[in-house]
């Protein structure tokens, strides 16, 4: 692990970041969860350029339009999915594969879809070099989603790594029953972490409390979730 790594870590354990769900706290020594970011090389999945930033609580610019979240968002998001090994995660939305590799080394099966297929190929080659290549598999086509939720039996957890203004309509027909799908509604008041569980014949949504996450311009449009 890099010591950029460590200090990101170490800053998680004094920032008391709050889980919405219940107001607790996600730092301290120990946590699991806060120290997955430690083994996880983010300088690897940023442009070259900006790799003297990568472990910085801050954004990073990925082209395109795109950005990478901050690592304290992402903490906030894995929190609130209640994650645990051997789960299929489908995330959009994350460009840089940077999510995919956290949840990965979680012990989890991850789907990544990125439409952009400049940006693919990049977090198909920074999850190489990170080693994490063949625990995560990258798509840029909705159909190929569909097929493997349809013969496995849908995704334990769907998260959005990106705040949009409509609530994503087909995803919770690509979770099994009792996943959760996760993402960002931007409000005029904020952006806010919201939570769909999939029941037997209905839907359980929530709203989790405030997270910061980029915005996805045009994610309604050509994800299918007008």
């Amino acid at each position: 692990m890099s010591a950029g790594a460590q200090r990101l870590v170490a800053g998680f354990r004094t920032a008391e970041l709050d889980l919405p769900l219940d107001g607790s706290s996600i730092a301290g020594e120990g946590t699991a969860l806060a120290e997955t970011f430690e083994r996880v090389a983010r300088h690897l999945f940023v442009p070259e350029e900006r790799r003297m930033g990568a472990y910085l609580d801050e954004t990073i610019p990925l082209g395109f339009g795109r950005v990478l979240a901050r690592p304290g968002a992402y903490l906030t998001l894995l929190a609130a999915a209640d994650l645990q090994p051997g789960q299929r995660i489908l995330v959009s939305g994350e460009a840089s594969g940077y999510l995919a590799a956290l949840l990965a080394e979680l012990g989890t099966d991850v789907m990544m879809v990125e439409a952009n297929g400049t940006l693919a190929a990049a977090a198909s080659a920074s999850l190489e070099a990170a080693g994490y290549r063949d625990r995560v598999i990258v798509s840029s086509t909705v159909p190929q989603l569909e097929s493997n939720a349809t013969r496995d039996g849908g995704y334990d957890r769907i998260l959005l790594a990106g705040s949009v203004l409509n609530s994503p309509r087909t995803a919770p027909g690509l979770l099994r029953t009792g996943g959760q799908l996760l993402w960002a509604a931007r409000m005029k008041s904020g952006t806010e972490l919201m939570k769909l569980t999939r029941r037997e014949q209905s839907h359980l949504r929530q709203a989790l409390g405030d997270i910061e996450l980029p915005a996805l311009f045009g994610f309604e449009q050509t994800r299918g979730a007008e």
